[in-house]
């Protein structure tokens, strides 16, 4: 006879707390039916299907072209933006980011990426790349999302997951109390990247949020000034 003894004892004892003590979602405390799971299906739907590609400058949506038709060729990419920065995504990407649920992170590419992933392998990406943290900020959250991200969608699109081509040169004010002004500002010259890592590289930039955008374009100039290429960006959620 099957008993619990012979399933390894973390399975069994999980087994055993979730028959106890029923999992209930993190953002609604609705119970969850599927196992292991920490968010309820019912909050994965309501995240979905609302994302879209914009350009970073001008945020227009971009449907039949990644190439804005109205910014230059120098300064724009597109943004393939998985949702919108309100609940319950916006919960569930506090849970990844604040409180420690760091395998949320493949939970959301999991739910969110899909209809993104064929247009995203056709972009000959040579490198995934996350946006940095300085060390401050890293240490205080224990890892840094986007490279949790970066590593998760390296390996859906197929290109490798590079480490320390981009880094933050200095540590900056926390941009969710800035205006838009005041973001560029914040963010200018925060980021170097190695010109012998991206000489003639196309890259793909992750980040868990995007706001104004003053972040992304900023790594983005470090890497066109290390004679690389940033063909698109990749964030799960627009805060505006």
């Amino acid at each position: 006879m099957f008993k619990p003894d012979d399933l390894p004892k973390s399975t069994a004892l999980t087994g055993l707390l979730d028959f106890l003590y029923p999992p209930y979602c993190l953002v609604c405390d609705g119970e969850i039916s599927e196992p292991g799971q920490v968010i309820c299906r019912s909050c994965w739907l309501k995240s979905s299907n609302n994302g879209a590609i914009f350009c970073v400058n001008c945020r227009k949506i971009l449907i039949d072209t990644l190439k804005c038709p109205d910014c230059s060729n120098s300064s724009q990419f597109p943004v393939f933006c998985l949702g919108h920065y309100i609940p319950p995504l916006k919960e569930i990407i506090h849970h990844f980011k604040y409180h420690g649920f760091s395998r949320l992170g493949e939970d959301l590419l999991i739910n969110l990426l899909s209809p993104y992933l064929e247009i995203l392998n056709k972009l000959e990406i040579d490198y995934t790349i996350p946006i940095p943290l300085d060390s401050y900020r890293e240490k205080g959250r224990a890892f840094n999302q986007a490279a949790i991200l970066s590593d998760i969608i390296s390996r859906k699109v197929n290109s490798p997951f590079l480490a320390g081509a981009l880094t933050k040169d200095r540590r900056t004010r926390d941009q969710t109390k800035l205006d838009i002004l005041e973001r560029e500002k914040n963010m200018k010259g925060a980021f170097k990247a190695d010109t012998e890592m991206l000489l003639g590289k196309r890259v793909l930039l992750v980040d868990d949020v995007i706001t104004t955008g003053a972040t992304l374009k900023e790594a983005a100039s470090a890497i066109l000034n290390a004679n690389g290429a940033v063909v698109a960006a990749l964030v799960v959620a627009s805060a505006s």
